[in-house]
């Protein structure tokens, strides 16, 4: 899974969010189960290529629970990716449903997640 969190991130450094998806189905078609690292680098990828409804469905498919499957949950680093990513798109509902959800789960904002919000409430021009 190391080698390919790596390429994922490699990809997502290329701002190649399909060659990114393509690394992270073959972790999954070898039989290996995609780790914290593996989401976070797919999120990376898609908020460097400003693809926010791809990367809410992630996220919603981080949380889905499956019969047979671990579910890996969004962390603070998922989470201020996700939200850089609707910031940048001004998609300021979307954003605070993201850090609403951050806090029912006792995950602390940090100063990343502060300026997200803030360029989210700015792009949207609603504040």
């Amino acid at each position: 899974v190391h080698a390919y969190n790596a390429l994922i991130t490699a990809c997502a450094a290329a701002g190649s969010s399909e060659q990114a998806y393509a690394a992270f189905r073959r972790i999954q078609r070898r039989g290996m189960r995609p780790n914290i690292r593996s989401y976070n680098a797919l999120m990376s990828a898609l908020e460097s290529t400003n693809e926010w409804e791809r990367a809410m469905e992630l996220f919603q498919r981080m949380q889905a629970v499956r019969p047979g499957k671990e579910t890996v949950l969004p962390n603070l680093v998922t989470c201020n990716t996700l939200l850089t990513c609707l910031g940048k798109a001004g998609r300021l509902a979307e954003a605070l449903d993201v850090y609403n959800w951050m806090k029912a789960r006792r995950i602390s904002p940090d100063g990343v997640t502060c300026t997200a919000l803030m360029v989210a409430c700015d792009r949207s021009g609603q504040c």
